[in-house]
């Protein structure tokens, strides 16, 4: 089956927890804090995750990272780099094109007109920028659309349209934050650097990670185009056996240089 491969890391599962009663939720909480204050859990496989991921008008559901080793032989991790290098090349033409347009845009008399208004006026200003950002394509559906296009040639044998457009917002979110003042500069992902997670937007389609019944052996699979890579799964973890129990939102992968190893997270 091989060896978790050196070099390469996997991470990323979000998962939404199922529909609880608040005292359902507590009773979970206080359940986990017991078992891990008499020593029978792990916090390292956990980590918080923030609200900022419902963009576009998303419904922001309660979520957590869960991160679990992934088994990938040399054939497999070859593959995987080609497609976190197809990703880097389509994320930095992105990049561009929000770039070129949002200098375009803030170089126009509309924009400066917007930015005229005073703040005290917010409903006026606001809808002033937002006209200009649509005129000028500088919003992240129009980068989705965008995308589509750029999605092509050999890039498209690598990259799924749900996982370009998860590209599109990142890049748009980035150029945006320089935009709004919140950022000096972007930085385009070198190929040495590379570029180090991909995610895709569900977890039913691309990449995406599937769990068998437990009557099937209860291994879990990160699926990604010919590859089913298997997760090592400590069964054992309150922590990780929480984590799993809910419904996944969607997978990330994480090339993990410092720790030298493939992890996936949930």
């Amino acid at each position: 089956m091989g060896l978790p491969y050196s070099g390469l890391g996997i991470g990323v599962l979000a998962v939404k927890a199922n529909e609880q009663s608040l005292e359902e939720k507590r009773s979970d909480a206080d359940a986990l804090k017991r078992e891990l204050i008499a020593g029978e859990g792990s916090t390292s496989n956990i980590r918080s995750r923030g609200g900022k991921r419902g963009t576009m008008g998303r419904k922001k559901t309660p979520s957590f990272v869960l991160e679990l080793p992934l088994v990938v032989h040399s054939q497999q991790a070859k593959r995987l780099r080609a497609h976190l290098e197809a990703a880097r090349c389509l994320y930095n033409a992105l990049l561009g094109e929000a770039l070129g347009r949002m200098q375009r845009m803030r170089h126009d008399p509309a924009w400066q007109a917007a930015r005229a208004i005073p703040h005290s006026q917010k409903k006026q200003r606001a809808a002033a920028f937002a006209e200009v950002r649509e005129t000028f394509g500088f919003t992240e559906y129009a980068l989705h659309a965008a995308a589509k296009g750029a999605r092509a040639g050999w890039i498209a044998e690598h990259i799924d349209s749900t996982m370009a457009q998860t590209l599109a917002t990142r890049a748009y979110q980035a150029a945006n934050r320089v935009c709004l003042g919140q950022a000096k500069r972007v930085r385009f992902k070198s190929r040495g650097r590379g570029l180090d997670s991909v995610e895709g937007k569900r977890n039913d389609t691309g990449m995406r990670f599937v769990l068998e019944e437990p009557e099937q052996g209860n291994q879990g699979y990160l699926l990604w185009g010919k590859d089913h890579l298997p997760a090592l799964i400590d069964w054992n973890d309150p922590i990780i056996c929480y984590g799993l129990g809910r419904h996944i939102k969607y997978a990330r992968l994480v090339r993990r240089t410092d720790l030298q190893s493939m992890v996936i997270s949930i």
